[in-house]
């Protein structure tokens, strides 16, 4: 397996932040073919227009990466670019989530290509 991931083909996973560490990776199986700008990026229950799935059925639209809390409690959820010392947005291969405030956390996520 090599390359990049494909023009609006994405990819899918799951995450889990728990009380034992406050940060969690996000590997992508394939790169994407650039990095994501903070603005492609959206921590969500879901139904927005950039991520119109759920935790349950992760989507995201062409250039997004979207990752869906299932559960949360309490506080909030950041992504970080570990490429840039976890700056905004998302590296070729992946995202960090961090937080400071989650005792537990899980969810999913997808990301998807941008369109050529």
């Amino acid at each position: 397996m090599g390359g990049v991931l494909p023009p609006g083909e994405t990819l899918t996973g799951a995450w889990y932040l728990g009380t034992e560490s406050n940060r969690t990776p996000i590997s992508f199986a394939l790169p994407l073919s650039s990095a994501l700008a903070g603005s492609a990026v959206h921590v969500t229950a879901g139904g927005t227009t950039e991520c119109p799935g759920g935790a349950g059925n992760p989507s995201a639209e062409p250039g997004h990466l979207c990752i869906y809390t299932g559960f949360v409690a309490p506080g909030t959820i950041s992504v970080g670019n570990p490429a840039t010392t976890l700056g905004p947005g998302a590296s070729r291969a992946g995202a960090i989530l961090h937080t400071t405030d989650v005792s537990v956390g899980m969810g999913t996520w997808a990301v998807t290509a941008p369109e050529a």
